[in-house]
């Protein structure tokens, strides 16, 4: 694509042309995939790529959950906590976990062993154990004895751990990724790569607990003497998890040897102090122990398959007279329609943390006009605003919680229509233009008293409600 001049920029959008342009393209059919010239990026631009926007503090649930909350201030700052969070997909999370499952192996060039971290099973209770292939024996004296397990997020994990054998089986009977090997396996298939899997880990606690109960003795032998290689994927963790892994573990080569689909991110940083003093203060009456999570860290991730229990207790916590969004770490079945592509307001957030509060209003303006933008489009007019208020690339990226694959899409979509430089990793003044004129497209001369008769509709939930809409 030929680059356009700033000055066919600015006649573009300010003339009667470009205006013609965006009265053309409201009566027409959606835009579908990458805009191919500069004049449909500036369209979606001014906001006319039609995209209808499901909103979840839309949702009954939602406002039920809201009325446990004491005032209108208190619901304001639940709603921006609600926001925070990002929502994982079944398909998000399965396509991620076999995208890197399949990456390692085809690194390696050779099969690997896979285990999805379980929680330790009490003595005596009926499951088989992994390693060993046996069920537990059962008539050992225990409380729990004759129980069968209890059912986590290991078992999804598990699941799709053994779809991925079935798909990379060989002709030869054996899979390139073998699904819980017993010991006997790993040495006579000569496995030479072990890999735990884990959906999230917030403490770092269940990796541990699983290393040190059900890792057998032998294989840590095997480690130590260098002939078998750990490795640990997940879809996220926090800083403090990650630190316990490495205090817990000093000879593993946690840079090289834990993979995360999102990169490390201090999640924290999602947090406003009025979000940590909510935690603190609800549910009324109940003490808990960890309001930001469990053991008080804190990570926003909730996946479809269920909500860990590093999310903040007020989302799922189950005592008298509260009422939680995701009771008893399930998500509603009514909810799981927001777990593709929720996490718009989120990703908006992070502009107005930057100081660049025209840009992120005009966004949610756009969104709640029916005129939004594809995910990739959106995030790039996000990570050029950011750019240009001096945020590093890396630390973007991060902030907004975008798995490798988002990662490269954004980047190679800036780049190829110009607005970002990769190579110096600049915003061009193309980039610029955009974003100034972004920014201004969904400005609009509201009359003060109407604003008074409907002023829910004129300040957002998102950016501390600041109004949005009055010249």
């Amino acid at each position: 694509m030929a680059r356009a001049s700033v000055s066919t920029l600015y006649k573009m959008v300010n003339t009667p042309h470009f205006e013609l342009q965006l009265s053309l393209a409201r009566t027409a059919e959606p835009v579908l995939g990458q805009p191919e010239t500069l004049g449909q990026w500036l369209i979606v631009a001014g906001g006319i790529f039609m995209q209808t926007t499901l909103r979840m503090e839309l949702h009954p649930l939602v406002g039920d959950w809201l009325t446990n909350f004491d005032n209108a201030g208190d619901q304001a700052v639940a709603r921006s906590l609600l926001d925070q969070l990002k929502l994982v997909s079944a398909r998000e999370f399965e396509t991620q976990l076999t995208k890197q499952l399949s990456k390692l192996q085809a690194k390696l060039g050779e099969r690997i062993a896979v285990y999805p971290v379980r929680t330790p099973q009490p003595k005596g209770v009926i499951g088989n154990r992994q390693f060993y292939g046996s069920v537990v024996d059962s008539s050992a004296a225990s409380r729990d004895a004759n129980r069968r397990r209890q059912y986590g997020s290991e078992d999804r994990v598990g699941h799709t751990l053994q779809k991925l054998q079935a798909a990379t089986k060989q002709p030869s009977g054996s899979s390139l990724i073998e699904c819980e090997p017993t010991i006997t396996q790993l040495k006579t298939q000569g496995i030479k790569h072990v890999v735990l899997v884990d959906d999230v880990s917030g403490s770092g606690e269940r990796i541990l607990k699983y290393w040190k109960n059900e890792m057998p003795k032998s294989i840590k032998s095997l480690l130590s003497l260098k002939k078998l290689n750990l490795w640990i994927v997940l879809y996220a963790i926090t800083p403090a998890a990650r630190h316990a892994i490495q205090v817990a573990l000093p000879h593993f080569p946690i840079e090289e040897n834990l993979l995360s689909t999102l990169p490390p991110s201090d999640f924290n940083r999602l947090l406003t102090p009025k979000m940590v003093d909510l935690c603190d203060e609800y549910p009324r009456n109940t003490r808990v122990a960890g309001p930001l999570g469990y053991k008080n860290v804190f990570c926003p991730i909730v996946f479809e398959h269920g909500c860990p229990n590093n999310v903040p207790p007020i989302f799922w916590l189950q005592v008298k007279n509260w009422r939680p969004l995701f009771p008893g770490q399930w998500v509603p079945e009514a909810l799981r329609e927001y777990f593709d592509g929720g996490s718009q307001a989120r990703e908006i957030e992070q502009l107005w943390n930057v100081n660049q509060p025209s840009l992120a209003l005009s966004l949610i303006n756009s969104l709640e006009s029916g005129k939004g933008m594809t995910d990739d489009q959106r995030r790039v007019m996000i990570f050029l605003g950011m750019r240009l208020r001096g945020s590093a690339q890396d630390q973007i990226l991060s902030r907004i919680l975008l798995n490798a694959d988002e990662r490269e899409s954004l980047l190679r979509m800036a780049d190829e229509y110009q607005l970002y430089d990769a190579a110096t990793q600049q915003v061009t003044q193309l980039g610029r233009d955009c974003v100034t004129a972004y920014a201004r497209k969904f400005r609009r001369r509201i009359p003060r008293g109407k604003v008074a008769k409907e002023p829910s509709l004129y300040y957002p939930s998102q950016c501390e409600g600041k109004f949005r809409r009055l010249a």
